[in-house]
């Protein structure tokens, strides 16, 4: 495996010819190293047929991905909580693979995933469960790992939605079956109001209130309300501002498809 840790752009040489370019970005140090670890793979012959760039600077990895294509990308970040990079990623790259490694996902991690595209969401467990044997790209690429959950294509004629707020609410009525309590969720809980003040403003009961949460608790299976209730059904867009990078402006919520 050849493993480069990026700490200065302007050292970064990519003349070489490979058959796979991946690159890492991982603002945890350790995470990363691992992850770029589990990224390498060898022909039969064990001679390495990938090269892997491993950056832990946001400014870095665009820096990085402005200079050449890769083949995979690989974030080790919460994809709900970076939306307007994913926007500026798939104006650039429409149908690249993204993967994203976390401990585990919420709803609105999900959303975005199906929303924008070719992107696969692995979870730590599952990858080292399949180490030394397969390597992170292998989920894409081999068959093994082929289904209707493992996929990370989509049909975007198929979305009948222009932003993704839209989407999450549209797959949140499915789930639920029930406008009534999408709205609830949406329009009031996301936003911090409790289920006093929601009954009080709405004219119903704090009983039908907490139940409306509850069917969304047990559709989405959210174990803890004050953790994760609000993470998976929303979205935001950290990092500096995508404009430095000519991307055309996406709001978090807001992001069209082309």
């Amino acid at each position: 495996m050849e493993v480069i840790v990026v700490s200065d752009v302007k050292e970064l040489t990519l003349s070489k010819v490979f058959q796979e370019h991946i690159i890492v970005y991982s603002p945890d140090w350790s995470e990363g190293e691992g992850i770029a670890a589990l990224s390498s793979e060898k022909d039969s012959d064990g001679n390495n047929v990938s090269t892997v760039v491993t950056v832990h600077e946001l400014h870095d990895f665009l820096s990085i991905v402005n200079i050449q294509r890769p083949d995979f990308i690989v974030m080790n970040i919460e994809p709900r909580a970076h939306v307007s990079l994913i926007c500026y990623l798939r104006k650039r790259f429409e149908a690249l693979p993204i993967i994203f490694t976390r401990k585990r996902f919420l709803f609105a991690d999900r959303m975005v995933a199906e929303f924008y595209g070719f992107i696969w969401l692995l979870q730590y467990d599952a990858l080292f469960s399949g180490y030394p044997n397969t390597c992170l790209t292998q989920w894409v690429t081999d068959n093994r790992f082929s289904g209707t959950s493992a996929g990370g294509g989509v049909a975007r004629n198929q979305i009948p939605c222009k932003t993704l707020e839209d989407w999450l609410k549209f797959r949140l009525v499915h789930l639920t079956g029930s406008h009534s309590v999408t709205d609830i969720a949406m329009n009031w809980l996301i936003h911090g109001y409790s289920v006093s003040e929601i009954s009080r403003a709405v004219s119903r009961s704090d009983k039908l209130i907490y139940h409306y949460r509850w069917r969304i608790m047990r559709s989405l299976n959210i174990r803890n309300y004050a953790m994760d209730f609000i993470p998976s059904l929303s979205f935001s867009g950290r990092g500096p501002p995508i404009s430095a990078y000519r991307a055309s402006q996406c709001q978090p919520t807001k992001c069209p498809l082309k």
